[in-house]
């Protein structure tokens, strides 16, 4: 596992892609490595295959909240937006309303999908308790900056 961590960190990820592959005919049922494959899938930007693996996972696992993080991205890039705005508001019941890698994550999927009535809502509705919180807050009012082409705001938040 450490040798495909190495492969992942220095970006080569075909060859962790195929590190991986090549150890789970060893261990299929390995959790661990199924997630790392995860993380490559979608590093290769092959959603489709990070969401058949992840949803296999999800079945067997679905208490771990570290694999559920991954799982709106995974489907937003699958083409499964509302699907992944679903998950991405039950991830934030999951580990907090105001978890701010959650909000993160679900203001960046629903500026995606364009919901920005949500999205100003989503942000408007934050209190943040921490630098992080705070930064998330202002990263999602430069997101509704830019979709309103208010630049200079965008700029200044940013």
């Amino acid at each position: 596992m450490s040798r495909i961590k190495e492969l992942v960190r220095n970006k080569y990820f075909g060859l962790a892609r195929e590190a991986t592959i090549r150890a789970l005919e060893d261990s299929p049922g390995s959790i661990p490595l199924r997630g790392m494959l995860i993380e490559i899938f979608m590093e290769l930007r092959d959603f489709q295959e990070a969401y058949r693996i992840i949803t296999e996972l999800l079945e067997e696992v679905p208490d771990n909240d570290e694999l559920f993080g991954m799982y709106p991205q995974i489907l937003l890039g699958a083409g499964r937006p509302d699907e992944a705005v679903e998950r991405a508001i039950e991830l934030r019941e999951r580990v907090g309303e105001e978890n701010p890698n959650a909000i993160g994550l679900l203001a960046e999927i629903l500026e995606t999908t364009s919901k920005l009535d949500e999205l100003r809502e989503l942000i408007d509705g934050m209190k943040p308790s921490d630098p992080l919180g705070t930064i998330v807050q202002a990263l999602g009012r430069a997101r509704i900056a830019m979709r309103g082409k208010d630049y200079e705001e965008a700029v200044r938040l940013l």
